[in-house]
């Protein structure tokens, strides 16, 4: 070093030590500032590295190469590398690390040369951060990046159009299958092997984000690099802008949903499947309910015309066996008709209207239902009536009306000769009603409790004698739940059983009962004979001839008829009738679809229409009811209901 250099140096490091206003910047500052001579020797270093550092006096070290011999040697090294770099001439900003106490610390030093005129070095100096937090920070992110599912990216705008990727966590990468992301840094985003869809939806979610600085998400089907489907859940937004607040980098955070978008796409093919089989067992119970009401239309019409013909008397043995055809048509017609009841449950097919209903005036017109049934078997039916108060249910007055015959006749049919049947309810906590049914009969054994609302479950030791499917509590349990209630029994074997149901209480204003009115049996005909038309559409001849006979009873009515639904229109345009019945199922066109053609008809589109059909199911009667029938008569036909609708109709 020669004597100018030394000159030089010695006035920096006497400014620095001696002029008061210089030392204190300088030992103020955060930053250490470090002196070294041409041969790297440390000659000065700020009170910031001796704190830092935990050293008792600099001066121990100055005249020695620093970092010394007990600093990790990568960075001894690296101090090293660039202070014979910043000797030739280079200014290098570094990173490295030192132990003190156990505790690594962390700096950033910017290493300077400073030359004479003559480009003679003449000091060095090292000007250090200490930026340990700042690294620990790094760390974290460093391992949230490292650990966390979520494919995090930094997207940058180019100056012409599209985009260009400059990072990618290592969770992307991985399962996108990228084993060498340098192949894709700095390339057009998004990738190529990216599906057309998603890259249009990239590309329009990152040219909202440029266009609007606000966050966009979308959701796409990716592939990874060996062409396998994956589902993202993209979210992009502004990561930095320029002076003009361009926005000029995008962040993309994309969350892999492979596994919910194929769990949700199975829920929903499951739940198409489920709904087609559905579809499918309706049209089963429809088409099933039809089938076997279309025998039974025919076989108790004419039974009960024979027991109505009045011109022709029947012997008593005649008339005893047409009640033997009768009761066992009631009784198959009963079968079918619960036999459907619990399929159309267990589908979900069966719809309750709930609405308030008034407990008091049902319980009286069931009874009325009930009490020919006790009186038939010998069994004394007691009422026991809640007086002075008016009780309203939040149920289906239809259903309820249904489950309460079912436990009532239950419990006549399971009695013993000359027993008893007493029905009563009461209020109970929970703002409920319970109805109970109590009976004298044979009870039930313990080992059969746990069947006793299980379809098709009989126990009696009598069960060959007594009339029943075995579905009623089944059918019973059911609706009582689907109305918010809830169904039980106590029973003791030999002594007889307390069946009851509690049901919700309603607040609302108390609905009038419906009712059923008793047709007459063969009310008087009107005056003038043949003064009302009724055409009857109907592809079977049984059931034409059905109901002529039926219509034979009423002088007044003139009655055409139609095996198919075309000459049926036809045949309406000519003679414009007063009524049309019409079945459902014809070939070539059905019912509904006859309809429909008669309301296009100018003629005939005034003229009413009852459905006459086999078909009994809610759906079938909905459809019908929306499309503009005017009732809806199931087979098989009870006479006596028919002719009254008849004489209601066409008064």
């Amino acid at each position: 070093m020669n004597k100018m250099n030394n000159l030089t140096l010695d006035a920096l490091l006497k400014s620095v030590n001696e002029d008061s206003s210089v030392n204190s910047l300088v030992q103020a500052s955060p930053v250490c500032h470090k002196i070294f001579d041409p041969d790297f020797k440390l000659k000065f270093m700020s009170k910031s590295g001796v704190t830092a550092l935990k050293v008792e006096s600099a001066e121990d070290f100055y005249g020695k190469i620093f970092p010394t011999d007990d600093a990790p040697k990568a960075t001894r090294d690296i101090v090293n590398k660039y202070m014979h770099l910043a000797s030739e001439g280079e200014t290098n900003t570094i990173e490295y690390s030192f132990e003190v106490d156990k505790k690594v610390i962390w700096f950033r030093t910017t290493i300077s040369p400073y030359f004479d005129a003559e480009g003679n070095l003449i000091y060095i100096t090292a000007d250090s951060m200490d930026i340990t937090s700042n690294k620990k920070i790094e760390e974290t992110n460093r391992t949230l990046l490292e650990t966390s599912p979520i494919c995090l990216k930094e997207i940058h705008i180019n100056n012409g159009p599209g985009y260009t990727l400059m990072f990618m966590s290592q969770a992307g990468q991985e399962q996108l299958g990228i084993t060498n992301i340098e192949e894709f840094l700095g390339k057009p985003y998004p990738p190529a092997f990216f599906p057309d869809k998603a890259r249009t939806a990239f590309t329009k979610a990152l040219d909202s984000v440029v266009s609007t600085g606000e966050s966009v998400q979308v959701e796409s089907e990716l592939v990874d690099t060996h062409g396998k489907p994956l589902w993202y859940l993209s979210t992009f937004s502004v990561l930095r802008k320029n002076v003009d607040r361009e926005v000029i980098s995008i962040t993309g955070a994309s969350q892999n949903v492979t596994e919910k978008v194929v769990n949700q796409t199975a829920l929903a093919k499951s739940k198409e499947e489920a709904e087609r089989a559905n579809g499918a067992k309706s049209e089963f119970l429809s088409r099933m309910s039809h089938e076997l009401r279309t025998p039974m239309n025919a076989i108790l019409g004419f039974t009960q015309l024979l027991q109505m013909d009045s011109k022709s008397p029947l012997t008593a043995r005649q008339n005893e066996n047409l009640e033997l055809i009768s009761s066992a048509g009631d009784h198959l017609l009963a079968l079918i008709n619960e036999v459907l009841d619990l399929s159309k449950i267990e589908s979900g097919n069966l719809d309750l209207v709930v609405k308030p209903i008034n407990l008091n005036e049902l319980m009286d017109s069931a009874l009325s239902f009930a009490n020919p049934l006790a009186d038939e078997k010998g069994i004394i039916l007691k009422y026991k009536k809640n007086e002075g108060k008016n009780y309203c249910v939040e149920a289906d007055m239809l259903r309820l009306r249904q489950v309460l015959l079912n436990l009532i006749s239950n419990a006549v049919k399971y009695n013993k000769p000359g027993g008893s049947v007493e029905v009563s309810f009461g209020e109970q906590e929970g703002d409920k009603i319970r109805i109970g049914i109590r009976d004298t009969g044979r009870g039930i054994p313990s080992d059969k409790k746990d069947r006793i609302f299980e379809p098709f479950e009989r126990f009696d030791t009598d069960i060959e004698n007594i009339e029943g499917t075995g579905v009623g509590l089944t059918i019973s349990k059911q609706l009582v739940e689907m109305m918010g209630g809830t169904i039980g029994f106590e029973t003791a074997y030999g002594e007889g059983s307390f069946f009851y149901f509690d049901i919700p209480i309603s607040d609302k204003t108390i609905a009038p009962l419906e009712t059923e009115i008793p047709p007459d049996l063969i009310p008087a005909p009107l005056p003038k004979p043949h003064d009302r038309t009724v055409l009857y559409i109907d592809d079977t001849p049984t059931n034409l001839q059905l109901v002529q006979q039926i219509l034979s009873h009423r002088k007044h009515i003139k009655l055409l008829t139609a095996p198919s639904a075309r000459l049926g229109i036809e045949l309406a345009q000519a003679e414009i009738p007063d009524l049309i019945l019409m079945d459902i199922q014809m070939p070539e066109m059905d019912g509904l679809e006859a309809f429909k053609r008669l309301e296009d008809i100018k003629e005939t589109q005034s003229i009413p229409v009852i459905a006459l059909t086999a078909y009994a199911m809610d759906a079938d009667i909905k459809k019908a009811a929306e499309i503009g029938f005017k009732d809806y008569i199931s087979k098989p036909i009870d006479v006596y209901k028919f002719l009254n609708t008849m004489d209601k109709l066409l008064k």
